[in-house]
């Protein structure tokens, strides 16, 4: 049986386990539960059902993992110590074995995020705390994505729906969206709308339309939707691959502080060459450290 955490002990309880996952090279996935009614349920009925849910992934759950109610509707799970291979089987499962006892009375939609502090998740050419949300209710193109983007070494949301993606960036900050945009209840544009008039995320934060729909003057049609580019379905590895390093900032820690520009450039004293050519540069940003160091004494 999971623990249970309400909201006031959850966040200490979160982050300490977060932080334990990180220190001790461990992995472990999010995912969070969306509860929807089936055509004609009343509230109550509705209700009750939900409350079933929650209940049955408890006691399906390890002591191991964390669980949550998110309002009525909502349940988020912290899956610890889990391979990434081995989260669809544990959420089919989970979903299997609700609907061997209560059917499809309730449409549930499920979100992952796999969090990979193993000693060989570590890539280093990944962009350190860089989150990729993944849009798309085709699971098939949801589970593509999220191998190729998951084996470059990016942290990935998978998202089944424009609203999901709504929720998910009210508490998370995505560095770049991918999003479809042919789905129900809310398409691609449609999402696209309300995060722009929102200002949900930062205008920084690229979003790429997805879309099988490639004809021509595609990429021009959704620039002038507000979308920062597009790319075309099926998904190609490579052009994936491309558009999340055109898009994505750059990483900090690929830049070189004064710091390190200095000691370099006195490892350099015999290269005149190179001196010469920075002179002003490595004058301006001694001077600056010599200031900093003379105001502290």
């Amino acid at each position: 049986m999971a623990l249970q955490l309400d909201r006031e002990s959850f966040s200490y309880v979160y982050r300490y386990i977060m932080r334990y996952i990180v220190r001790n090279q461990r992995t472990a996935c999010k995912v969070m539960f969306s509860l929807l009614p089936s055509a004609g349920m009343d509230d109550e009925k509705y209700k009750e059902l939900c409350d079933e849910f929650g209940n049955h992934i408890r006691e399906s759950l390890r002591k191991s993992d964390i669980f949550m109610p998110n309002r009525s509707s909502r349940y988020f799970v912290l899956l610890t110590d889990i391979d990434q291979a081995s989260i669809e089987t544990v959420v089919s499962n989970l979903l299997n074995s609700w609907r061997s006892t209560h059917g499809n009375r309730l449409m549930i939609l499920d979100e992952t995020e796999f969090v990979d502090n193993s000693a060989g998740g570590k890539n280093p050419a990944r962009p350190e705390g860089f989150q990729i949300a993944v849009v798309d209710d085709d699971v098939v193109n949801l589970q593509l994505a999220g191998r190729i983007l998951s084996k470059a070494g990016f942290y990935v949301a998978a998202l089944k729906s424009g609203p999901a993606l709504l929720d998910y960036i009210e508490n998370n900050t995505p560095s770049l969206i991918s999003l479809d945009i042919n789905m129900p209840v809310m398409d691609g544009v449609e999402t696209l709308a309300e995060i722009r008039n929102q200002k949900l995320v930062d205008e920084k934060t690229a979003i790429i339309a997805l879309t099988a729909n490639v004809i021509s003057g595609a990429r021009e049609e959704y620039l002038s939707l507000g979308f920062n580019d597009y790319l075309s379905k099926p998904i190609d590895p490579d052009r994936l691959e491309g558009m999340l390093m055109k898009y994505l900032p750059e990483n900090d820690d690929d830049k070189k502080t004064d710091e390190e520009t200095i000691l370099t450039s006195l490892e350099k004293t015999g290269d005149t060459d190179y001196l010469k050519a920075h002179h002003t540069e490595l004058s301006s940003l001694i001077e600056e450290k010599c200031k900093v160091i003379r105001d502290i004494l």
